[in-house]
């Protein structure tokens, strides 16, 4: 049995404007056959939603007298994106290409897209629809006690911004621009500029994606002294925290 509103929603005329919809005064699941995902299997507990609330788990104890909350959303799926976004099967992007300014080089890129895409029921891209390429210069390796206090490299933060482009536009062209600068901002820098400079007459592409963020001041991967970090900028003061003294 499902409980809901016995009477149309309504907001104040000041409101209206700005109001595209309201949900949530019914009970029923939010699901639709486009793009709800399958339920588990018998006696598998879910792990996640495919949309708010779908999954709940108990609260112990519990959090300002709340005993349930959503399991975190899995992530959505390409027909969800395109449809929060309006797009129709026209709205491929083809004749496009899409710039992404990465730090790191994804393992397999082109293999992790193509699944994406058999996944999400979407045309599998073909090899031409996407390339790799570098920009700057390649610096010496760090010595052996800061490549030990580095995080190891991870595809993650490239391969979603890969598969949300593709799930947006699955017919533009996509270029990777990887950054090999010395430290994150000359990298960003050198992918920019890459895709700025193009072949020297012609931008690398027509829409650039970066979700690039190097907060201001952080000193890279590395306690913040003056011996590891070098002074802060004048009228600036270093945000990584200080290294612990040994006794």
């Amino acid at each position: 049995m499902f409980s809901a509103n016995d009477r149309a929603a309504s907001v104040p005329a000041s409101l209206a404007s700005d109001v595209l919809a309201v949900t949530g005064l019914s009970t029923a699941p939010a699901a639709s056959r486009s793009t709800a995902a399958a339920a588990p299997r018998s006696g598998t507990a879910a792990t996640c939603s495919q949309y708010w609330a779908q999954h709940e788990q108990a609260l112990s104890p519990a959090y300002q007298g709340l005993t349930q909350a959503s399991l975190p959303v899995c992530g959505y799926s390409a027909a969800q994106l395109r449809a929060a976004y309006g797009a129709t099967a026209q709205d491929s992007g083809s004749g496009q290409t899409v710039a992404l300014t990465e730090e790191t080089s994804p393992t397999a890129m082109f293999q992790t897209l193509t699944a994406y895409a058999r996944s999400n029921h979407l045309p599998l891209p073909k090899s031409s629809q996407f390339r790799q390429i570098q920009a700057g210069s390649t610096c010496k390796a760090p010595p052996a006690e800061q490549r030990t206090a580095q995080s190891p490299a991870v595809d993650v933060e490239a391969e979603m911004d890969s598969e949300a482009v593709y799930a947006m536009a699955p017919g533009a062209d996509q270029v990777m621009v990887v950054g090999t600068g010395c430290d994150e901002d000359q990298a960003l820098l050198d992918a920019a500029s890459a895709v700025l400079t193009g072949d020297g007459h012609h931008p690398l592409a027509s829409i650039a994606s970066n979700s690039w963020q190097i907060p201001r001041g952080r000193c890279r991967r590395r306690p913040c002294t003056p011996s590891t970090c070098g002074p802060p900028p004048r009228g600036s003061a270093c945000t990584s925290p200080p290294a612990t003294p040994r006794a």
